[in-house]
């Protein structure tokens, strides 16, 4: 008769855990140090050669180390590609992610098969709906509404002043410490020093550059208008 054997899950999921973080690490630091550039490849080239992946596949697998990075305080990781974009698609901040990924972990108790990329999504709405993780989960609208009631405030002032033509080639520009890039715009780390500045619609004042700084008693945050 044949043995049959059972394998432990929290010791495979973490078995399996280190072998993906492995692999992604040693893809993550190839890119980042430019080892194809040394040896003369493209990144194609490279990838293709190193690990039989595409330049795609090495992206998605460089998004999974950042991942794991932001994670490192945790025994149990992801540890595997799909749930790190499920994770990435949601958490935007690291306060984000590690919310997240903690109630994830609450929710299985220990029991590892059960993290998957449907839970994820399914606690990620719980935090969303709960009030009492708005200031968190809601970081990037209360950021752009700090910023709508900015360009009201400045476009109120503007009616009251006259102002002569200025060149219309400027771009909106935030500027900060420590920057995230969320979506198609810039919020910043909590706890940092964040400084929104948006360039008037079309005009000059005296020939020299004046601004007006709004601030939030509740959001750590300066929006300065340049006109």
């Amino acid at each position: 008769m044949n043995k049959v054997t059972f394998t432990d899950p929290f010791n495979s999921y973490l078995l399996k855990q280190a072998e993906f973080k492995k692999f992604i690490k040693e893809i993550q630091k190839s890119l980042n140090t430019k080892e194809y550039l040394k040896n003369g490849f493209t990144i194609d080239e490279f990838v293709k050669k190193q690990w039989n992946i595409s330049k795609t596949q090495a992206y998605r697998y460089l998004l999974c180390a950042k991942i794991i990075d932001q994670l490192e305080e945790f025994e149990i990781q992801p540890n595997y590609e799909r749930l790190c974009r499920s994770l990435n698609k949601y958490a935007k901040t690291t306060q984000q992610l590690k919310l997240l990924w903690r109630m994830v972990l609450k929710k299985i108790n220990g029991k590892v098969d059960l993290i998957t990329s449907t839970l994820v999504s399914k606690t990620w709405n719980e935090l969303y709906k709960d009030k009492k993780y708005s200031n968190i989960c809601h970081y990037e609208d209360s950021i752009m509404a700090i910023i709508e009631n900015s360009v009201k405030e400045h476009s109120k002032n503007l009616k009251q002043k006259q102002l002569r033509p200025f060149n219309n080639n400027m771009s909106y520009t935030v500027i900060a410490q420590n920057q995230n890039k969320i979506n198609n715009y810039l919020v910043f780390p909590e706890n940092s020093l964040q400084r929104i500045i948006i360039p008037s619609s079309d005009c000059i004042y005296n020939g020299n550059a004046k601004n007006n700084v709004y601030g939030s008693e509740n959001q750590n945050v300066l929006i300065e208008i340049i006109y």
